[in-house]
């Protein structure tokens, strides 16, 4: 059974990785509207090819790209959907951990999405020839090369195919670690991964033209927020303490905002800024995690937010509680010198990315002033051989 429960002081929550969470892989693909210009291809055309712009250096379109735009749509709406319930493992976009009481209707998008490739198919399958041929003749001067790169019809529909299946994700334990151990890394890097996600969809929030031009949202600005409050919610037994703190942050900031109507900046009130600073600091899970805690310990949170640093450190230190992961990006050091019960670490010129263990990632990291830039690591957690910076 791969239960994860340390009681209150833990970094990681009470979950069963077998009986709470499904992993499914899902596969959308199609082919391509371009081909590549072969030296082939070249001399069969005399030599030259044709002036054209469906013609680029080294590539040719000889299929109207949108035509295939709707498995590329099906793809979108259909990980969107995945990616509202569940958690990018894996180190891949197709891949998503589903709370398994959400499985059957994960598995209900999924079905409604393939059933719509299913007909998208279907359809080109028939309309195929009259499709190519009306591509042809829009581009006359293209036509010989066209034909010549054409792809077949059969040969084209044997490209488009998809499919989903569940995945078991099985911790490999390294020598001189404990299955134990793999797995609170398993459940922190899941933990770490929810924090990135809400950071993401907080970036494009501060994107929309509500934040960029209008300088006001209305309550309907405010849905990607909300989504992202539900999906901590959905997750938060990876970390009760700290998945707890973050939503109690949003929602004691969330209530102090109009309830209805614009959300706008006035001579009196500043409700559009406090928004806009709660997506900023969203929009950094270092910045959110602190915030969360000092709300959590009592402070109030809008003078925990205005009273925030939104500008990311040059260094910053990831706190314990999502710094964890089965393994993580560490950068290959040019020196090592002891000094007392800290390692000051230079940094190569050109650094080497490794990647490691979590057991050995000495935490916290702090920023040393130095040049090039240096950190201090407590000695007795470096890695054999090389020293951890968490960026």
């Amino acid at each position: 059974m791969t239960s994860i429960n340390n009681g209150n002081n833990s970094s990681t929550g009470d979950i069963d990785l077998d009986a709470d969470v499904s992993v499914i892989a899902v596969t959308i693909g199609t082919f391509s509207a371009y081909r590549r210009a072969t030296q082939k291809v070249i001399e069969q055309m005399g030599g030259t090819l044709p002036r054209s712009k469906r013609i680029t250096k080294g590539s040719l379109k000889v299929f109207p790209p949108e035509a295939l735009a709707v498995y590329s749509s099906v793809r979108r709406n259909l990980f969107e959907k995945l990616g509202r319930r569940g958690l990018r493992t894996l180190d891949a976009s197709n891949i998503f951990a589903i709370p398994r009481t959400e499985r059957a209707e994960a598995q209900l998008e999924i079905d409604e999405a393939f059933a719509k490739l299913d007909a998208a198919k279907a359809q080109l399958g028939n309309d195929y020839e009259m499709i190519f041929e009306t591509f042809v003749r829009e581009d006359t001067e293209a036509e010989d090369v066209t034909r010549l790169m054409k792809i077949p019809r059969e040969q084209a529909l044997a490209k488009i195919e998809w499919s989903s299946k569940a995945v078991r994700i099985l911790p490999e334990v390294p020598e001189g670690e404990s299955e134990v151990q793999c797995l609170e890394n398993m459940v922190s890097g899941m933990e770490r991964q929810l924090f990135v996600e809400v950071a993401e969809e907080m970036e494009d929030l501060l994107e929309t033209e509500a934040f960029t031009t209008k300088q006001r949202a209305g309550q309907k600005t405010l849905r990607p927020l909300r989504a992202m409050r539900k999906k901590m919610a959905r997750w938060i037994r990876l970390n009760e303490r700290t998945i707890s703190a973050g939503i109690k942050f949003i929602d004691d900031v969330l209530s102090v905002l109009p309830p209805e109507g614009y959300i706008e900046d006035t001579a009196v009130v500043t409700p559009f800024s406090t928004l806009r600073r709660l997506v900023e600091v969203m929009a950094n899970p270092t910045q959110f995690v602190d915030a969360a805690f000092k709300v959590a310990n009592g402070l109030p949170a809008i003078d925990v937010l205005l009273g925030s640093a939104v500008a990311a450190p040059v260094a910053p230190a990831i706190p314990d509680e999502i710094a964890s992961a089965s393994v993580i990006t560490v950068i290959e050091v040019a020196e090592v010198v002891e000094v007392a019960e800290v390692v000051e670490v230079a940094l190569a010129p050109a650094p080497t990315v490794l990647a490691v263990p979590v057991s050995v990632v000495p935490v916290p990291v702090v920023a040393v002033p130095a040049t090039p830039p240096a950190f201090a690591i407590p000695a007795v957690r470096r890695p054999q051989g090389a020293v951890v910076a968490i960026f």
